[in-house]
């Protein structure tokens, strides 16, 4: 397929498509340049399938398919409104876009400890449920105690 010209922005589709190849390709933690040897092309050739600059031919996308261990339709789910591919899509767009939250997750399946994991489960639900926008002055404890001096007020944190 030729590249497009300078003035032609990528099609939507192709967009889509090459964020679902970096979605998965991070879900499996692997690198650009690792999915190019296995293809057989450049770290810069998978990047632009990424980016939408080029089109992923369809033999390549059934190698792509297989590589990522993903069904063919993996790549085309969601990729136009109203049409349905049968793929789960309820989840948040681009949620796992960021590399972070896979990070996260591959860091907290490796906690072996049922009780640690589940704390740690807790501590990021009580983090995410935070309204941040709040003044730091408007919080529950707060109006209770002094600002900055925590459960034991003030003359526990004077002591050593």
């Amino acid at each position: 397929m030729p590249k497009p010209r300078p003035e032609e922005a990528p099609d939507p589709v192709d967009i889509f498509v090459g964020r679902q190849i970096r979605r998965r390709r991070l879900e499996l933690g692997l690198s650009q340049t690792a999915l190019g040897r296995v293809l057989g092309v450049s770290f810069q050739q998978v990047q632009k399938y990424e980016r939408g600059d080029n089109r992923v031919a369809p033999r390549r996308l059934l190698e792509l398919a297989k590589l990522l261990k993903v069904p063919v339709t993996y790549f085309l789910e969601g990729a136009l409104p109203g049409v349905e591919t049968g793929g789960d899509r309820d989840r948040e767009p681009g949620l796992l876009d960021d590399p972070r939250t896979l990070q996260l997750v591959r860091y907290y399946h490796k906690i072996d400890d049922p009780e640690l994991r589940q704390r740690v489960f807790l501590l990021i639900k009580s983090a995410g449920s935070v309204d941040w926008s709040r003044p730091k002055g408007a919080a529950a404890g707060a109006s209770r105690r002094g600002a900055g001096q925590g459960r034991r007020g003030r003359s526990a944190s004077m002591t050593k």
